[in-house]
């Protein structure tokens, strides 16, 4: 017959039903415990000891104070947790304490107290059209696009290889979506019966002004009715919602990011380059719009004016990054607040962001230049702030909570409980008045409590009313009324300052939601400021200039690559023109002459325009880009089966589908995946395909196909790279120059890489052979490498001793001949 479980596990039990397949975290004292299967499958996983309740059912546990370690690793691991907290303070419970579960933990609405995390997206996709929410739980913001078009699917693609949700939620699969996706319709069905959660966030709704967009509401809904089933304290109508808008969206793709450098999984990049930011918040906003440059000219320009600003003050530069230092993160302490998850300690550091309002209203003055927008009210909000106590921790049910000052009555009662050893001390010089004792001690025991202690030698004096609680080998301890009244009035006094400070504190954080709107407004600026900050420390420190945008294309003078001039002592400028008519140009030259490396700097700084950054030259003008379109570099998809070829031609039929007049695109190497004829054909025939359009996308096409040089003239202008070959070595000049070079130096490139010199010798006898002919022989009877053919090498090296004459060599010139001899055989 089964035992009856406890009041405790009937309660386990019950909640756990609730909590249905996530682990359920319940809270237990300083700790939140697993039990039965979740124990059994979290201890490993969490690496915390298993251990048994009562010798049968299974169970761990980790410390309330380190609950974000454990959920991140519950989560990585693909698990899901609900946490069961407890409801009421165990020391005024009758009987069992109360306990509920107050959220669910999932991918998407972790916000842990650092650390980046990846968002909860929600999407609802139709024929050519798809409505998508997207909540960063961790900055408190919503972003909603609606987009319709034949190109819907991979507008929605691009979206997610940017976005990389955590977590994604669907009504019904989606052609787009490459990460997992939850489908749940129950969470889209209907616009919003009875209307309740629209009326909350109404406010936010007229800001997205997506009346017309009805995907875009459904998927939001659907975000929302998540968030709020999950996370049982969340307050929807305080998060800030934006409205994406799909014309303004930059088109570019992970993989053109990856190949021009813009982010990358090793290796300097431009993200890294860029980023000079103190705060998370602003690494956030810097990483958005290296990830998605602007379209809009009025926030480019907006962007531009700003990081002008403070590239020029160098002082107040220098003190704003100071500044910006000890801000910490606003943005996710208020999102934490939002959730139901803050701690006191959250309230603290966004109390730091106050002290940064104050100091940067000082620094800025009245120079509205360096700010996006005024600086938020918030006095009443930094009043509030200031009554939680600097060194608050990670629990309301511990102090301290409350800051000196605030109540008249908390700092008595703490002057009370502070003032412990000195009543002690003071009801010790009464004892030994009142019995003669001078030896006598009052001390304390963790488990005995309070005690009076009494040499052996001065027993017989201890009054008869005293009672004996321990005997030791000198000494006897005692206990008596009076110093148990003093210990029970200590006592309440330690919890009457506990409970005055939690009340205090829940009055602060009930009430902060007023102010969180505009704290959100704070927050954002510090994030934006840190972002412009980076980005003028950065063209301060390296001479860049403030790009233009304007109707006569790219005039671009003193172009440099603003990665790779880090890792290089000296950099060569080039200069460029792309403008109407001759909007494209064909790039020759050698290897390793920097083709690309001219190429990836163009594409590069012109992304950074859009970002309303400045760029590694010396004067730059450009149009508005709609895009950047790149194949650059070779990849293959193998797990797909795809050769390096067939990726090449399905990045290509992409760029030929979604480029425009407005669109800039590079091209490297086109072709070169398949037979010579083969790939110049294709190359060949796509290059007139881009310069007949009317009119095409500014374009810059590197290759080694010089047969293409008969394709420049009114629309296709020629650049070259030069190398020279001097004292037998290739020499790289790295310098664009109108046009068309006459040889690739793949010999030479091979031999400084080092080919064995056999094989160069062959390839250059092979190649003048070809030059000759006009195109390369097959292996037949004539040219047919054979197996006993002499290597050229040796060939080489006999005729040299035939020529010798050993009667007038000295012995050191034999010995040195010998030695190149050797060299070369080797």
């Amino acid at each position: 017959m089964a035992e009856t479980p406890t009041p405790l596990m009937q309660q386990w039990e019950t909640l756990k039903e609730e909590a249905g397949n996530a682990w359920l975290f319940f809270r237990l004292g300083d700790f939140y415990e697993l039990f039965g299967r979740d124990a059994e499958a979290a201890a490993p996983i969490l690496d915390v000891q298993l251990t048994t309740r009562d010798g049968t059912t299974p169970m761990c546990g980790v410390p309330y104070h380190a609950l974000d370690t454990y959920l991140g690793r519950a989560l990585q691991a693909g698990f899901s947790v609900a946490v069961a907290e407890q409801l009421e303070d165990p020391r005024a419970a009758r009987g069992l304490v109360q306990r509920g579960i107050i959220r669910r933990v999932t991918p998407g609405t972790f916000v842990p107290d650092d650390g980046e995390v990846g968002p909860l997206a929600a999407v609802v996709e139709r024929q050519d059209a798809f409505g998508l929410a997207v909540v960063q739980a961790a900055s408190g913001r919503v972003d909603v696009l609606e987009y319709r078009g034949r190109d819907a699917g991979e507008r929605l693609r691009r979206e997610w290889e940017r976005l990389r949700p955590a977590e994604v939620l669907g009504e019904r699969s989606a052609d787009g979506v490459e990460a997992p996706l939850m489908v749940r319709p129950d969470l889209f069905a209907g616009r919003d019966p009875g209307r309740p959660l629209a009326r909350r966030i109404a406010a936010g709704l007229r800001t997205l002004a997506i009346e017309e967009e009805p995907l875009a509401q459904r998927a939001l809904l659907g975000a929302l009715r998540y968030l709020e089933a999950t996370q049982r304290s969340v307050r929807p109508e305080l998060l800030e919602y934006r409205r994406l808008t799909p014309e303004g969206v930059f088109f570019t793709t992970e993989r053109t990011r990856r190949q021009l450098g813009v982010t990358v999984a090793l290796g300097p990049d431009l993200l890294q380059i860029l980023t000079e930011t103190k705060t998370p918040g602003g690494f956030r906003r810097l990483r958005e719009w290296t990830l998605r440059p602007e379209r809009d000219a009025s926030v480019i320009a907006g962007r531009g004016d700003l990081v002008a600003a403070w590239r020029e003050d160098l002082p107040r530069r220098a003190r704003i990054r100071q500044l910006l230092q000890g801000v910490g993160d606003p943005e996710r302490r208020l999102a934490r607040m939002l959730l139901g998850v803050g701690e006191p300690r959250d309230l603290t550091r966004l109390a730091l962001a106050g002290r940064a309002a104050r100091a940067l209203a000082e620094i800025v003055g009245e120079d509205a230049r360096l700010l996006p927008h005024p600086l938020p009210a918030l006095d009443e909000a930094w009043s509030l702030l200031a009554r939680i106590h600097p060194d608050a921790g990670t629990s309301w049910d511990e102090g301290p909570l409350i800051a000196e000052g605030v109540s008249d009555t908390l700092d008595w009662r703490r002057a009370l409980v502070s003032d412990r050893r000195g009543a002690l001390a003071a009801l010790e010089a009464d004892l030994r008045e009142e019995t003669g004792i001078r030896t006598l001690k009052v001390g304390q025991h963790r488990t005995f409590g309070l005690f009076v202690e009494i040499p052996r030698t001065q027993l017989e004096r201890v009054p008869q009313d005293w009672r004996q609680k321990q005997t030791l080998v000198g000494s006897a301890r005692f206990t008596l009324p009076r110093l148990e009244e003093r210990a029970a009035s200590l006592e309440e006094a330690s919890v009457e300052v506990l409970r005055l400070e939690q009340d205090l504190a829940v009055a602060v954080r009930d009430a902060l939601p007023a102010h969180i709107p505009a704290l959100f407004r704070l927050a954002e600026l510090l994030a934006v400021l840190d972002a412009v900050q980076a980005l003028a420390e950065v063209a301060a420190r390296n001479a860049w200039t403030r790009p233009r945008f304007g109707e006569a294309g790219f005039q671009i003078r003193g172009l440099r690559h603003p990665v790779v001039e880090h890792a290089v002592q000296s950099y060569v400028p080039s200069d460029l023109t792309l403008a109407d008519p001759v909007r494209s140009a064909l790039i020759t030259g050698p290897n390793m002459g920097g083709k690309s490396t001219f190429m990836r700097a163009v594409a590069l700084n012109a992304w950074m325009a859009q970002m309303g950054g400045f760029v590694a030259a010396d004067d730059w003008e450009q149009p508005l880009l709609d895009g950047i379109f790149a194949r650059v570099g070779a990849d293959d998809d193998l797990a797909r089966g795809q050769s390096t070829f067939m990726v090449e031609m399905e990045e290509m039929a992409h760029i030929l589908r979604h480029s425009g007049a407005d669109s800039l695109v590079l091209l490297d190497e086109l072709g070169r995946g398949t037979s010579t004829f083969d790939g110049l054909a294709l190359a060949w025939a796509i290059l007139e395909h881009l310069m007949e359009e009317t009119p095409g996308p500014y374009m810059l096409f590197a290759t080694h196909y010089h047969e293409l040089a008969d394709l420049t003239g009114d629309r296709l202008r020629a650049l070259r790279t030069e190398g020279v070959v001097a004292e037998g070595r290739l020499v790289l000049l790295h310098r664009v120059e109108e046009g068309v070079t006459s040889e690739s130096f793949g010999i030479e490139v091979a031999a400084q890489a080092g080919i064995p010199r056999a094989i160069v010798l062959r390839a250059g006898r092979l190649l003048r052979q070809w030059e000759r002919t006009g195109r390369p022989g097959g292996l037949n009877s004539q040219h047919q490498v054979r197996l006993f053919e002499i290597d050229p090498v040796h060939d080489e090296i006999l005729r040299e001793i035939r020529r010798l004459d050993p009667g007038r060599l000295t012995p050191l010139e034999a010995l040195t001949l010998i030695t190149e001899w050797q060299g070369k055989l080797s």
